[in-house]
């Protein structure tokens, strides 16, 4: 399965307009900064270039495509699956950037464009529960 069919499965029937991925956008940068990434590591991780302001959300929301509304979704319910096993952020961040039993760094591959690696973190993570 291509990348392309695996970000259109993951995302049917989801409805995306500026305003939805604004605020989408606004959770994960909340998100991230909980996780203590960097600039770099955001954009990376949401798929963005080195030369896109993180400062103007709706630039960004406005230009999303959905490759960016999967990256999201994947952040928001890591977040989610990790936030059940402790309210402690420090406990996040230790899982986000040691390596797994499979040898990867979850950091490493959220800033990847493995997608099918993406969706193996969130199984991952629920899989801790």
């Amino acid at each position: 399965m291509t990348d392309s069919n695996i970000v259109n499965e993951y995302t049917e029937g989801l409805e995306f307009t500026p305003e939805k991925t604004e605020k989408a956008l606004n959770v994960a940068f909340n998100i991230l900064d909980k996780w203590s990434f960097n600039d770099t590591e955001k954009r990376a991780t949401l798929g963005l270039s080195d030369t896109v302001s993180l400062d103007n959300k709706s630039v960004i929301a406005k230009a999303a495509g959905i490759k960016l509304q999967f990256r999201l979704s994947i952040i928001i319910g890591l977040y989610a699956d990790l936030k059940i096993l402790s309210s402690s952020h420090e406990p996040m961040i230790a899982w986000l950037r040691r390596p797994l039993s499979n040898g990867k760094v979850p950091i490493n591959v959220l800033m990847s464009d493995n997608y099918p690696e993406m969706l193996n973190l969130r199984r991952a993570a629920k899989n801790l529960r």
